[in-house]
C-alpha cells in the first residue's frame, strides 16, 4: 500500500472515531508535530530572536570566516 493509499484510509478511519479521547491523543500528535517552538524554552526563544535580529542586521561571522580563522588550530 503506498503513502497515499494509507493516508486516505486514515482519514476514513478518523471520520468515524466517535471516541473523544482518541480524537484528543490525535490532536496532540498534530500539534507535537507542528508546534516545536512553543515547546522550546522562553529564554531560549529569546537567545533566538535576539540572533536572529542581529544576523538581520548584518552583526555575524559566516561559517568559512570563522573556519579560516581556527584553521590553523586544527
Amino acid at each position: 500500500m503506498n503513502l497515499e493509499s494509507r493516508k486516505m484510509e486514515l482519514i476514513n478511519w478518523i471520520t468515524l472515531i466517535s471516541n473523544e479521547e482518541i480524537i484528543n491523543r490525535i490532536e496532540k500528535i498534530k500539534n507535537k508535530d507542528n508546534d516545536w517552538w512553543s515547546s522550546v524554552p522562553e529564554e531560549v526563544q529569546a537567545e533566538i530572536d535576539a540572533s536572529v535580529k542581529q544576523a538581520e542586521s548584518g552583526k555575524y561571522v559566516d561559517h568559512s570566516t570563522q573556519s579560516d580563522k581556527y584553521k590553523k588550530y586544527l
